[in-house]
């Protein structure tokens, strides 16, 4: 069974929708990693070097989740929603990857498994793929959570939490 996209954003000109791409019901936690879709292209994330890349019917998008042994590393989770800059060309959001180590092979959830070092960043993401992080290594997870994001421009955005406000400038 498949979950429909969700977090659909729609382009400031109107002509593009960005959503968290499909995932699949009851699929093993490491299969449940999240990309980022422009339309039926994924744009992130993508392995290094490799370009967006257009999904045809339901295809699986390209694989990051590395595997050694019971553990998976790299999955993404997107906290917010999806920001595009004024111009069309960007989408901010906050990813956070993490592993997961299954306790036993074949483990089917997430009460199967265990997850670890996790880590949060804005990502600014160009519609070519190009991407921007910016790691939120001193900002507490709870606040993580809280965090809105705004573009003030088309080459500024606006990180708030309850305790801080930063402008990260875009090239």
């Amino acid at each position: 069974m498949i979950c429909s996209a969700f977090r659909i954003t729609r382009s400031p000109n109107g002509k593009l929708v960005a959503h968290v791409g499909w995932l699949v019901h009851f699929a093993p936690p490491y299969a449940q990693s999240y990309y980022l879709q422009i339309e039926h292209t994924t744009i992130y994330p993508l392995p290094d070097g490799m370009k967006p890349v257009e999904q045809k019917d339901l295809a699986q998008p390209p694989n990051v989740v590395r595997t050694q042994g019971l553990t998976y590393s790299g999955m993404h989770e997107f906290l917010s929603g999806l920001f595009w800059s004024p111009d069309s060309e960007r989408i901010a959001l906050i990813d956070c990857t993490y592993d997961w180590t299954e306790n036993r092979p074949g483990a089917m959830s997430w009460g199967d498994g265990k997850e670890s070092n996790r880590r949060c960043s804005v990502a600014i993401v160009s519609r070519s793929g190009k991407v921007t992080l910016v790691p939120l290594t001193s900002v507490p997870f709870d606040d993580v959570r809280q965090m809105r994001l705004s573009w003030t421009s088309e080459h500024q955005l606006s990180v708030k939490t309850r305790s801080l406000t930063e402008t990260v400038e875009v090239e």
